[in-house]
C-alpha cells in the first residue's frame, strides 16, 4: 500500500482498520493521522484491470440481450409489430414534450451526486464533537448517557458508585505523579533518565486507566462498545462539578485498547458554568497572550528554571509568527496587578509557576509570593480570554491538590472564560514546558484545541512517564484560536 498522506495536515497516517465491499471491488481504510490525531477513510477503487473485466462482462451482456430482442421480433406477426412501433412512436413523440428536458435533468443531479458521495475516495470523519452526559445521581449512583445514539432514547445506563476505589485509584496516581516528577529531579541531577521507573509508572497509568473503566462506566460492555464506537473525532464530556476530580480521559475500555484521549479529542463541559461553545480568536490580527511565567524568580528556592525557558520559546514564537501572536510579559506583585493585566482584554493568558504557596494557600503564585484566585480578578460584564492555560509545575514535592485544581476550573468558565486547561497533579518543569511548547505551535498552525492538546500528549507518551496524563481540557475540543 503506498504511504498515505493526512488531508488536513500532509503528515504520515497509519493504517487502524480495513473493510472491503461484499463483492471485494472496493476497499475502505480507516486511518489516523500520527502529526495531528486526524482520523479520515481513504476508497480504494477497483484497479484498471478490473476496470477491464467489468467492460468485457457489460459488452457481452448487451450482445445477449441484443440476440434475445431478435428472437423476439420473430415472433409476432407483421401487424403485431406495426402496432408496437406505433405506440413506440406515440410515446417517442410524448418524450419530446420540454417538462421531460426538467425531469431528465434532474435525475442526472441527482444520481451524480448520489455517486459522487459513493465514490469519494477520501472522506473526513465528523469533526462536530459526539457527547455523552455524566449525572451524579442521589444513593451514590451514575448516569451515563451517549446523546444520538438511538439506545439513549430507551434507556440510560444506571449504576452504582464504588467510591472507596475511585478514591484509591485517584490516590494511587497522585503518587506516580510524585514518584514520576522525583525520577525527573533525579534525571536532571544525574544526566541519566530512569527508562525503567518510566515504563513501569506508564504500565501502571494503564492498569489504572483499565480500573477506571470498570468503575465508571459499569461492567456493561456495551456501553463501553458504544462509546469507543462513536462516528466522531471529537467528544465532549458533559458533567456536574462534583465529577470533574475523576481522570475521564485516561479510561481505557478493555485490554490493549487506546485511552479515550487517543480515541477522540477530548473536551468537558461543566453543569453551571455555560455551554461549552468553540474558542474564537480575534477577528483581525494576531492572538494577544498574557504571558505569567517563573513569578517568583527572585525568591530562594521557589524559582523555576523551566518555566523561564518556557516563557523564552512562547516569546520567540511570537517573534517568528507576528502575524498570529503577540506576547505580552507580566509580573504582578499582587492580585490587584493582576485584575488590571487582565482588564486589558487578552485572548489567551498563559500562567506557568507554583500554585500553593508558602502558607499553604491554593492560587496562582505571584510575585510577592502570595496565592490569588485568577477567577475573581476577572472583569465582570466582558467576555472573557478565549483561552486559560495554568501550566501549574509541581511546587517542590508537595502535590497539587485535585479539590483545587477541579474546583478552579469551574470558577473561571463561570467568570466568562471560554475555554481553559489545567492540570491535576504534581508536574516536573521541563515537561509542562515543553507540553505547553507543542500546544501552541499546533494551536498557531490552525489545530483545534483538542488536536493541539492531543498533539502535546502524544509527543510525551513515550518520553515523559506522566506529564501528558496531567492535562485536561474545559471547553468545545473543536474550537480554534488562529487558522
Amino acid at each position: 500500500m503506498a504511504r498515505q498522506i493526512c488531508p488536513r495536515c500532509g503528515g504520515p497516517a497509519r493504517l487502524e482498520s480495513e473493510t472491503r465491499s461484499g463483492s471485494g471491488a472496493s476497499v475502505t481504510r480507516r486511518m489516523s493521522c500520527d502529526a495531528c490525531g486526524r482520523r479520515f477513510e481513504v476508497r480504494r477503487r477497483p484497479s484498471a484491470g478490473r476496470h477491464s473485466a467489468g467492460a468485457t462482462a457489460g459488452l457481452l451482456w448487451v450482445a445477449l440481450a441484443l440476440l434475445a430482442l431478435w428472437i423476439l421480433l420473430q415472433l409476432p406477426s407483421y401487424a403485431d409489430r406495426a402496432r408496437v412501433y406505433d405506440a413506440l412512436a406515440s410515446a417517442l413523440d410524448a418524450f419530446r414534450h420540454p417538462a421531460w428536458a426538467a425531469v431528465v435533468a434532474v435525475s442526472a443531479v441527482v444520481l451524480l451526486t448520489l455517486r459522487r458521495l459513493r465514490t469519494t475516495d477520501v472522506r473526513e470523519i465528523a469533526e462536530r464533537p459526539a457527547d455523552i452526559l455524566v449525572r451524579e445521581e442521589e444513593k451514590g449512583r451514575l448516569t451515563v448517557m451517549v446523546a444520538g445514539d438511538a439506545s439513549a432514547l430507551d434507556r440510560d445506563f444506571v449504576f452504582d458508585r464504588r467510591p472507596a476505589e475511585e478514591a484509591l485509584l485517584l490516590k494511587r496516581l497522585s503518587e506516580l505523579a510524585t514518584r514520576s516528577a522525583s525520577f525527573a529531579r533525579l534525571a536532571s541531577s544525574s544526566g541519566e533518565p530512569s527508562a525503567d521507573g518510566d515504563r513501569d509508572i506508564q504500565r501502571e497509568i494503564y492498569a489504572i486507566g483499565l480500573s477506571l473503566a470498570e468503575l465508571l462506566l459499569g461492567d456493561d460492555e456495551e456501553l463501553r462498545d458504544l462509546i469507543y464506537d462513536l462516528p466522531a473525532d471529537n467528544l465532549l464530556l458533559r458533567m456536574q462539578p462534583s465529577l470533574s476530580h475523576l481522570p475521564w480521559e485516561l479510561l481505557v475500555p478493555r485490554p490493549g485498547a487506546e485511552y479515550l484521549w487517543q480515541r477522540f479529542h477530548v473536551g468537558r463541559q461543566l453543569r453551571g458554568a455555560g455551554a461549552a461553545s468553540p474558542a474564537a480568536g480575534p477577528s483581525g490580527g494576531p492572538l494577544r497572550m498574557l504571558l505569567l511565567a517563573d513569578l517568583e524568580s527572585d525568591t530562594p528556592g521557589r524559582a523555576l528554571p523551566a518555566a523561564a525557558k518556557e516563557a523564552v520559546e512562547l516569546l520567540e514564537l511570537a517573534a517568528l509568527m507576528p502575524e498570529k501572536l503577540r506576547v505580552v510579559r507580566r509580573t504582578p506583585r499582587a492580585g490587584e496587578e493582576l485584575g488590571i493585566a487582565f482588564a486589558e482584554g487578552f485572548d489567551v493568558v498563559h500562567f506557568a509557576g507554583h500554585t500553593i504557596d508558602a502558607d499553604g494557600r491554593h492560587g496562582w503564585v505571584l510575585a510577592d509570593g502570595a496565592a490569588a484566585d485568577p477567577s475573581s480578578l476577572l472583569p465582570r460584564g466582558d467576555a472573557g480570554p478565549a483561552l486559560v492555560f495554568t501550566n501549574a509545575c509541581g511546587p517542590g514535592r508537595r502535590a497539587i491538590l485535585s479539590e483545587w485544581a477541579t474546583a478552579t476550573p469551574a470558577e473561571l468558565l463561570g467568570s466568562g472564560v471560554t475555554s481553559c486547561i489545567c492540570t491535576t497533579w504534581e508536574l516536573p518543569d521541563l515537561p509542562a514546558a515543553d507540553m505547553s511548547r507543542v500546544f501552541y505551535r499546533n494551536l498557531l498552525a490552525g489545530k483545534t484545541l483538542g488536536q493541539a492538546l492531543t498533539a502535546a500528549r502524544n509527543s510525551h507518551i513515550g518520553v515523559s512517564s506522566f506529564a501528558w496524563a496531567n492535562y485536561v481540557l474545559y471547553g468545545d475540543p473543536t474550537g480554534r484560536l488562529s487558522g
